[in-house]
């Protein structure tokens, strides 16, 4: 199994030469380099706060919707623009599909932690 320790990542200089071209030369720019266990733990922070964000708008009794709509969406067959829709009659609502994306990766997440 690969771990993110076994990932060589480019130098930061060859990221910025790379965006810039060969007019960024590397001694003008002081780039931050960071280890992989900080990496690791910047993104777990960042997880953290986003499961912790979702829960919290999630907790909301306005947005527990159990239909398959997203919140203020009424679509007769859930997820999909109704007939009087004009042109997006019959579509896959976006909004819809995020929501219920979200709300799986909440459940899922939930499920993960036991509670």
């Amino acid at each position: 199994m690969t771990t993110p320790d076994d990932i060589a990542l480019p130098e930061p200089y060859d990221i910025l030469a790379e965006i810039h071209g060969d007019e960024l030369a590397a001694e003008e720019v002081e780039v931050p380099v960071f280890t992989a266990d900080q990496l690791r733990t910047a993104v777990l922070e960042d997880r953290k706060r986003m499961y912790g964000r979702f829960r919290r708008v999630f907790a909301h009794e306005e947005m527990n919707h159990e239909s398959g709509n997203a919140p203020n969406h009424s679509h007769a067959v859930p997820g999909i623009w109704d007939s009087d829709n004009g042109h997006l009659a019959g579509k896959k609502c976006e909004w819809c599909a995020l929501w219920n994306e979200a709300v799986a990766d909440l459940s899922a997440a939930k499920e993960g932690q036991g509670k």
